[in-house]
C-alpha cells in the first residue's frame, strides 16, 4: 500500500483543503503543538533573535562573530542558520566544524 507523508511547521486552511483533496478523506494528521495552549509553541518557549547588516560586506564575519558569541555564552546551545547558497552551507560547514570545532 502506499504511504505519503507531509511535514510541514504550517498549514493555512487553503492546504488543508489541498490535502484532503489529494489524499482523500482517510488521511492522519499528527498535530505536535496544541494551538490552544500558548505554552507548547515552539515560538513561545525558543530564545529567537535576528540582524539586520547594513550591506553584505559584513556578512561572513558578522554571522562568525555571532556563532562565537553564542558559543561561548552557553554550553547547551543549538543555532539554525539559514544560507543562501550552496557555497556558503560548505564553507561555514568547513569553517564551523574545523576552526570553531562545532
Amino acid at each position: 500500500k502506499r504511504q505519503t507523508l507531509l511535514f510541514s511547521a504550517t498549514l493555512p486552511k487553503s492546504t488543508r483543503r489541498l490535502i484532503g483533496d489529494i489524499l482523500g478523506k482517510d488521511y492522519e494528521e499528527v498535530n505536535c503543538v496544541d494551538e490552544k495552549d500558548v505554552s507548547s509553541l515552539t515560538n513561545a518557549r525558543v530564545e529567537q533573535s535576528y540582524v539586520l547588516l547594513e550591506s553584505m560586506d559584513q556578512y561572513v564575519s558578522s554571522l562568525v562573530q555571532i556563532v562565537e558569541t553564542e558559543a561561548k555564552s552557553t554550553s547547551d546551545y543549538k543555532i539554525v542558520i539559514f544560507l543562501p547558497t550552496t557555497k556558503l552551507v560548505a564553507f561555514f560547514a568547513e569553517y564551523l566544524e574545523s576552526a570553531m570545532k562545532i
